[in-house]
């Protein structure tokens, strides 16, 4: 995979000349494509590549409840002193983002999330939902089970690529753009991860108890103070866009939301350019670049 990566320089603490922004999870923006002609500073983390992210044990890392993926994300362990970077996240990214914008909303400058407010209310997802979603969710049951853990262990690029095909279907994606990203199946904390966050998710495994404050903080909903532009493709059939409506009561600072025909669940790669268009506007809104309309 092709990634623009404007990585810090040795002399990081200086401020930006332009607007930066944080890519959590995997998003694919190729040097042809417009972040690179507007001169964005942009870093892109792979949220589930274990290995290039977590800064605490990974016995600690594996007992991933969702304050964790805040707290070892690349904002706080390599980009601390970045001055507001607007946030960008989707699925667990996307969780990764509103949970830092909720805990310390005075260091993000911006939010999109993409598929809406994803601060995960652990009392809520114990909850059964109505039968049409849980049918989608058969990976989650399957990852409840030692069948679903073997499973995973020895398929999991099968597993992931049927994933990528029921959640996108109308990205034809290649195989070797797969492989670009199934490298990152191949980590050896992948399946732990994996396996305990959705057993945690659902009840069936325990946290880390240092963390359960924090987490029925977050099991609240908080609200989020950071200007925000929800991103959700009309084609994510396991995150449809009806679950990302009427969140305008989540948000406390300026709020869009903007449905993209055609894309689904893998947004950064099916629709970057609305990506970059919500960050520019974004840029915008918090006075970072100019109007090009005046």
């Amino acid at each position: 995979m092709t990634f623009l990566r404007h990585f810090l320089p040795s002399s990081a603490n200086k401020p930006f000349s332009s607007p930066f922004f944080l890519q959590l999870n995997v998003g694919q923006f190729t040097e042809g494509q417009p972040a690179v002609q507007i001169g964005l500073s942009f870093l892109v983390s792979r949220q589930k590549h274990v290995r290039e992210l977590v800064s605490v044990s990974i016995s600690r890392a594996r007992k991933s409840v969702q304050f964790c993926f805040g707290r070892i994300s690349p904002f706080s362990r390599r980009c601390a002193h970045l001055q507001q970077p607007i946030l960008v996240g989707y699925d667990w990214g996307a969780r990764a983002a509103c949970t830092t914008a909720a805990l310390w909303p005075a260091k993000v400058g911006g939010l999109i999330p993409i598929g809406g407010y994803n601060v995960e209310s652990f009392i809520l997802d114990r909850e059964p939902a109505p039968a049409q979603w849980e049918y989608k969710g058969w990976y989650q049951w399957y990852f409840q089970t030692e069948r679903g853990r073997a499973g995973l262990q020895r398929n999991r690029r099968d597993i992931s690529r049927l994933l990528w095909e029921l959640w996108c279907p109308n990205w034809k994606f290649t195989d070797a753009t797969f492989d670009e990203t199934a490298c990152s199946f191949d980590n050896p904390d992948f399946v732990d991860i994996v396996i305990h966050s959705y057993r945690y998710r659902h009840g069936a495994a325990v946290g880390d108890p240092n963390l359960e404050t924090i987490e029925r903080q977050l099991s609240t909903r908080p609200t989020i103070g950071a200007p925000t532009i929800v991103l959700h493709g009309e084609g994510d059939t396991i995150h449809p866009p009806e679950m990302s409506e009427a969140q305008e009561k989540l948000f406390s600072a300026h709020y869009e939301r903007r449905v993209i025909p055609l894309a689904g669940h893998l947004f950064p790669r099916e629709a970057p350019g609305a990506v970059i268009t919500a960050v520019l506007d974004l840029s915008r809104i918090r006075g970072l670049r100019p109007n090009p309309r005046i």
